[in-house]
């Protein structure tokens, strides 16, 4: 009696299991959560340190795949000479789209890598951080690719330092200025604050 009640039970755990509603694509679970951040970014471009801050944001989907939005805007020190006059400082602003992955997320120190790309313009300033209303806005386009270790400080904190590489065409209404002054290598630090799965 004990045997055929085993196989009775077994038999309907089976046709139970068969009976599950399945999909093509499988039943796994993806986890949606996401973050907004502070970043700092310290550059040397065109020959010139500059300083850049700004904000960016999104989605996380399984606690790996990022995609959002972003802003940043950089101040470069670099003098030049245009229509008799000299200008002191130099800045670009561009936000756009973010995308990025990231590796091993549960761990306490990860890395990860994430792409900005977007549009934005140059403006000249002088010393009282005045813009020059007489200086063209010049339109430009930004690739801004970065390699990042970031750190877990509690479940809704992360840290992330990283290396960059920004990529700046479009500058042609300036004639002392061309891409290069605002192509470059950099680092950035990100406080990311939302939740994390």
């Amino acid at each position: 009696m004990l045997v055929i009640g085993i196989a009775i039970a077994s038999n309907a755990f089976c046709q139970q299991q068969s009976d599950e509603y399945r999909t093509i694509f499988g039943d796994k679970h993806v986890s949606v959560s996401g973050f907004g951040a502070f970043d700092m970014q310290f550059s040397y471009l065109g020959g010139s340190y500059s300083f850049g801050a700004g904000g960016s944001g999104g989605v996380l989907l399984g606690g790996q795949v990022f995609f959002g939005g972003f802003g940043m805007g950089c101040n470069i020190d670099k003098t030049f000479e245009m229509n008799n006059l000299t200008v002191d400082h130099v800045g670009i602003g561009y936000g756009g789209l973010m995308f990025g992955y990231i590796i091993n997320h549960k761990k306490a120190i990860h890395p990860a890598v994430f792409l900005q790309t977007g549009w934005g313009g140059v403006n000249s300033y002088d010393n009282h951080n005045s813009m020059y209303d007489n200086y063209p806005y010049d339109n430009v386009f930004v690739l801004n690719p970065s390699v990042e270790m970031e750190m877990n400080i509690t479940r809704f904190f992360r840290m992330a330092v990283g290396a960059n590489y920004q990529i700046t065409t479009g500058v042609n209404e300036y004639t002392s200025l061309n891409n290069s002054d605002f192509s470059g290598p950099g680092g950035k630090i990100s406080f990311r604050f939302g939740w994390f799965n």
